[in-house]
């Protein structure tokens, strides 16, 4: 039986990590779109974002600093 190359390992082990991050690329893809349309339903918005809760709300200035 034949000793596998370098060359030959390194082709295994490259494909079996192209595959694993292209696995990973594909699942992180497919959680950003689930949070881009969760984050389209108002009341998700505002549990999820800090910032809903404070628009509208005016800045507190605070007497005796210039802006």
């Amino acid at each position: 039986m034949k000793k596998p190359t370098y060359e030959e390992l390194f082709k295994t082990f490259s494909a079996a990590v192209e595959r694993r991050l292209l696995h990973i690329a594909a699942v992180l893809a497919v959680l950003l779109v689930v949070a881009q349309l969760l984050l389209q339903i108002p009341a998700v918005r505002h549990a999820l974002l800090r910032v809903e809760r404070l628009e509208g709300t005016p800045f507190p200035v605070q007497e005796g600093k210039k802006p």
